[in-house]
């Protein structure tokens, strides 16, 4: 490396020859922390998330020939259910960085780290939009009983008819529930018809004598209104189990993903030793793990 050590990276491609004699090829630059770059704006995936002082960065690797290579890092990011006593309700399926974790565990929990980080602090958009809607349920606890989703109130126009903005939520999650039933009944392979008269699939006659007349159709599921509708809806469904794999929001659940707070099903990942397709790798395992 030269004495002048300010001519480093892109500014070194331009630099004289002298310069650029015995450059090494370890010589990177390294990557900046988010929150070093006074001016560089946030992104726009920091904004809709929990990032905390974590964003994209960039790392400029300059080869032999001065050729320069940038490469995006992306950080490490999970999707979490926070549970909110401000927002009397849970937060589900964010996307949180280690950072966010750990200053979420520094401040003593969720509620916290919204209420009492500065803005520059926290770095989220939605951060300052959750925050707004502790202070409204705080001033309105008749609402907050209420037990909506967080981001059925976070505009200002829901908040001043609060009301309304229920009835929608609660008329959609309806209208939702009918849409669907409708949209997966005609493809159901357990369709149950209206009719009990096309039930009875196309046979041949017997003879004379031949059918049995002692047998009795067992229609338990019309013994009451509510368990024939529970039994349409079920299969409707066309679901033949309930769940594949246990949900992840359950005590000891799985979670898809080899990262912190991971789990899933076995995987593989094939590292490839060359350009071409013929070049197989070793196949690295890993197993399921659990949230605990």
């Amino acid at each position: 490396m030269p004495r002048c050590r300010h001519l480093f990276g892109e500014h070194l491609r331009d630099a004289p020859k002298r310069y650029q004699y015995r450059y090494k090829r370890w010589q990177i630059t390294r990557p900046i922390p988010a929150k070093a770059y006074a001016k560089r704006p946030p992104s726009f995936a920091s904004q809709m998330n929990l990032w905390h002082n974590d964003d994209f960065q960039y790392l400029a690797v300059c080869k032999l020939n001065m050729h320069k290579h940038k490469t995006k890092i992306v950080p490490f990011q999970y999707k979490k259910d926070l549970q909110s006593k401000n927002l009397n309700c849970t937060v589900t399926n964010m996307r949180v960085t280690p950072s966010a974790l750990y200053a979420m565990d520094d401040m003593g929990g969720f509620d916290n780290y919204i209420m009492r980080s500065s803005p520059e602090e926290i770095r989220s958009c939605v951060a300052e939009k959750m925050k707004n809607l502790m202070y409204y349920y705080q001033e309105n606890p008749d609402v907050k009983a209420w037990g909506l989703p967080w981001h059925k109130l976070i505009r200002k126009k829901e908040q001043k008819d609060p009301a309304f903005a229920r009835y929608k939520y609660l008329a959609f999650r309806a209208a939702g529930e009918k849409r669907r039933a409708r949209e997966h009944k005609p493809y159901s392979p357990y369709y149950l018809p209206e009719s009990e008269a096309d039930m009875e699939p196309a046979r041949q006659e017997f003879l004379p004598g031949a059918e049995d007349t002692e047998v009795v159709k067992n229609l338990w599921w019309k013994s009451t209104p509510e368990l024939e509708r529970r039994f349409r809806d079920r299969l409707t469904a066309a679901r033949h189990v309930e769940f594949k794999f246990p949900d992840h929001r359950e005590p000891g659940g799985f979670r898809r993903g080899h990262n912190m707070m991971g789990g899933g099903p076995p995987c593989e990942d094939v590292k490839m030793r060359g350009k071409k397709a013929s070049a197989c790798g070793r196949r690295y395992k890993f197993r399921d793990i659990r949230p605990y």
